[in-house]
């Protein structure tokens, strides 16, 4: 089985701590493999004003486009990871909210098998807010839902 190599030529390639202005990013069976100099492959140019940055992270989001982590769905959790990946968030916590012991054990259980299932590796855990929170802290969270603490 032959590479499968593809040049990115043309954007400025922003990495920690510097901007590359003239380097190319080649990518080798769909990872990068290195910047450099060099052409191989085929070649994708993009406009020299464009700027490539390594995906983003996004580790508090309860949703996006109308679907809700606790909505406990694998159509509002692809939802949500079509959107973010679209806006170039490459990996995300699914945050839950502060509900019943059985809405977040739901929204737990959908995410594991949502992840499990369809090896969704940008879902990359859960963000557990609450329902151990301070109800001086709580935010937008339902302080009726807010519990103390219990090792047991």
């Amino acid at each position: 089985m032959s590479d499968q190599v593809t040049t990115i030529s043309g954007p400025s390639i922003c990495l920690e701590g510097e901007i590359l202005q003239g380097s190319n990013i080649i990518i080798r069976n769909g990872c990068i493999d290195k910047i450099t100099k060099d052409i191989e492959g085929e070649v994708l140019s993009l406009p020299e004003t464009d700027t490539i940055i390594p995906g983003m992270i996004d580790c508090h989001i309860h949703g996006a486009k109308g679907a809700d982590i606790m909505d406990a769905t694998p159509e509002a959790l692809q939802t949500i990871s079509d959107a973010l990946y679209e806006e170039g968030v490459t990996g995300f916590l699914a945050t839950t909210m502060t509900e019943s012991k059985d809405k977040i054990s739901q929204a737990l259980s959908a995410v594991s098998n949502f992840v499990r299932h369809d090896s969704h590796d940008h879902i990359l855990g859960v963000h557990l807010e609450g329902p151990f929170l301070s109800k001086d802290f709580m935010g937008a969270q339902r302080g009726d839902l807010i519990l103390d603490p219990d090792i047991n």
